[in-house]
């Protein structure tokens, strides 16, 4: 079992580096808070993590509050 928990952990390390580095690249091209919502879409989508929103959105806040038990920081 530890096989497979280090293999998915290079499996994210890999992606959120790339992710990273598309973002990194795409900053010059893309309005501002686009790349930043790209490769969190990215991520999300590659590590098959579901996303739920409790509550309704409100279209004026301008932080949002994740809670996640990982080492990985999304912000949508």
């Amino acid at each position: 079992m530890k096989i497979f928990a280090h293999l998915s952990w290079l499996y994210a390390t890999i992606m959120i580096f790339f992710a990273m580095t598309i973002m990194i690249i795409m900053f010059p091209f893309v309005p501002t808070p686009y790349a930043q919502k790209i490769t969190s879409w990215f991520i999300r989508l590659a590590l098959f993590m579901p996303v739920t929103i409790v509550g309704k959105e409100d279209p004026e806040v301008e932080m949002f509050l994740l809670n996640h038990q990982s080492d990985i920081d999304i912000g949508l």
